[in-house]
Parts: C-alpha cells; structure tokens; sequence
C-alpha cells in the first residue's frame, strides 16, 4: 500500500518475502515510486518475513534512486527477523529512520 502524507512523505507498506521470486513485482513499484516526486520516503517492513540479497539491492537501489533526487528513505518497523538479516549483512543504511517527515497516518499492509 501506498499513501501521500502532507505531499512531501510517501510511505510504502511491504509485506511477505522480499526476494529474488519478488522481483518481477518489485521491480516496477520501486520505479514508480521513484518518480513520485516527494521529499522523503518511509518503509514499513512490519510485513516483511524474510529478505535476501536480491531484496537487499533493491531496497538500497530505492533508497539511491530517490536520494538522487533530493529525497531521503527510511526503513522502519523491521521484525526481528528482518533486523537480523540486515545487521548481518551489513547494510545499517536500511535500519536507519528518515527524519524529519510528518507521522503517516496507519495503513494497511500490501505488498
């Protein structure tokens, strides 16, 4: 699921696997929110089970692709599980808050 807040944070609900499998579904929603001209993106990854490396790249490719238009992302909510795939992996960029966005309202989760 999708939502604007206040037209400058979009924030993204995942959930399920995010995966080599995913990626054909991923891939075009990563593109489109991209595009959306925004000031900051969050993601909620209270839905995500699992993620692997493929999964990985593209969460940090999101986060570059919006970064490279003045916007900044954060990941948020991580299940235990999750947080541990990531600190494993040494990616502590998608454990990191974005600050200084305006509090979402409650969304349902989509993939």
């Amino acid at each position: 699921m999708v939502t604007l807040t206040d037209g400058r944070c979009l924030r993204v609900a995942l959930r399920g696997r995010v995966d080599y499998a995913a990626l054909p579904r991923l891939r075009p929603m990563v593109r489109d929110i991209a595009d959306t001209p925004h000031r900051c993106l969050r993601i909620d990854l209270s839905g995500v089970d699992f993620v692997d490396s493929c999964g990985i790249g593209l969460l940090l490719t999101l986060r570059s692709l919006v970064a490279e238009r003045g916007g900044r992302v954060g990941f948020e909510n991580h299940t235990p599980r999750v947080r541990r795939i990531l600190e494993r992996s040494g990616v502590a960029a998608l454990l990191a808050p974005v600050m200084g966005c305006s509090e979402p309202e409650p969304l349902p989760r989509a993939a």
